[in-house]
Formats: structure tokens, sequence, C-alpha cells
């Protein structure tokens, strides 16, 4: 009964978590939305195209959806990461070891995917706009495209900025589904050597049974944090881009 408890009771603030982050996006929006037209309604004066000029009321939509996401419950959880660690520490050294050791892994894979994704996503989002700059030319001119014989041309030249498009979000979309396959399988890896870990030092008498389950839920939890960023982290880069522009 105190267990059915105990997870009615983290059920619950997960949803009140969310729900929060939830109505904050849409506080932000509120907020920065009238800045964000006035800038769309101001750069055509300035040579902008008009899809350059929608793209800062998108990444308004890019944050606010990204508050309501997993990202930012991620970002949360992240501190509580040593207090769960010394947990295990103080269950078994041994077991501590190993988790600060997974722990230092799936670090190394934040930054490898950091590295790796920050300069396609933003060539990426370069190339969205191109897309959508010929999109909204084509549109604009439909009638001199159509009576000059050019549509043909014109599908093609857009074709090609969205292959170009394409290229470079499957790129991105790769780097980021490898490497976050890799943080879970490795997690799982963890999760195995932690019990079989527990398990010898049971039998050698230096761990009680009920200790097994207790390290072994909570170096999951000290390593559940990473694993969440790296899965969500192409949503932290885009966001993060869309708030600096």
């Amino acid at each position: 009964t105190l267990a059915i408890g105990l997870y009615f009771f983290q059920g619950l603030f997960d949803v009140l978590r969310s729900q929060i982050l939830v109505r904050v996006g849409g506080r932000l929006d509120r907020q920065i939305s009238p800045v964000a037209h006035k800038v769309v309604v101001d750069m055509p004066r300035f040579g902008y195209s008009t899809s350059e000029a929608l793209e800062r009321g998108r990444d308004v939509d890019t944050l606010r959806t990204f508050l309501g996401s997993q990202g930012p419950i991620a970002l949360f959880d992240i501190p509580w990461m040593p207090v769960f660690l010394v947990f295990v520490y103080m269950l078994h050294p041994l077991l501590g070891a190993l988790t600060l050791g997974g722990m230092v892994v799936l670090t190394l894979l934040t930054v490898a995917t950091e590295l790796l994704t920050r300069r396609l996503t933003g060539a990426t989002q370069q190339a969205a706009v191109f897309r959508n700059r010929i999109a909204d030319s084509n549109t604009r001119n439909a009638d001199v495209i159509k009576a000059m014989g050019f549509a043909d041309r014109a599908v093609e030249r857009y074709t090609e900025a969205n292959r170009d498009h394409l290229d470079l979000h499957t790129k991105s979309n790769d780097i980021s589904g490898t490497f976050g396959a890799m943080s879970r399988v490795l997690r799982m890896i963890l999760q195995s050597a932690i019990l079989g870990m527990g398990a010898f030092l049971t039998i050698k008498g230096e761990l009680s049974a009920g200790a097994i389950i207790a390290s072994s839920v909570a170096s999951s939890r000290a390593l559940a944090p990473i694993d969440m960023a790296i899965g969500n982290w192409k949503q932290v880069v885009g966001a993060r881009a869309a708030f600096a522009r």
C-alpha cells in the first residue's frame, strides 16, 4: 500500500510539473510574442523576405513547445543526480563508483551530441528559411511565372532547396537518434551491471538483499536525467537557437 501511494504521489507531481511548464511557456509566449510580431512587421523594410520575418514568430512557438516538453524536466532533474549518487555510494563504494563511471560516460555522450548537432541545427534552420523564401517568392509572383513559362523551373528550384533541407534534417536526426539509442543501451548495461555487482556483494555478505533493489532504483534515477537530456538534445539546441534569435 505504501509503495502504491508513493507511486501515485510521484505521478501527481509529474502531472503538476508538466502543467506548470506548459503555463510557463504560455506566459513567455504572451510576453514576447508581441515583440516578435513587431520585428516581423519591421524586417521586410530592411530587405528581409517575408519567410525570414515569419521565422521570428516560429521561434516563439519553438520556445513555448520546448518548455512544455520533456527537455526542461531532464534539465531540472540533473541537479538531483549527486544526491542519488551519494545514496548509492553509502550502500557500497563499488556500486557508487560504477554509477559514477556511467554518469561520466553518459556526460561525454551528451557533449559529443552537442558538438555534432550544433552546426547541423543552424544549417538546417538556414536551409529551411531559404526554402521558405523560394516558396514565398513563387507564390507572390505566380502570375508572372506562369505567363513567362517558368513554372517548371520554379518548382525545380524549390525542389533542390527542399532536398538540401531534408538532407541536413536527416543527418541531424540520425545523430540525435544514434546517441539517444547508445545512451539507452548503456544505461541498461549499467543497470544489469549494478544488479550483478549487488548480487555478488550480497553473496560475499557485504550487502543485504534489499540493498540490491535500492541501489538499482537509485542508480536508475541518477542516470535517467542524462539519458533523457540526450534524447531531447535536438529540442534543447533548437530552443536555445530560437531564444538567441
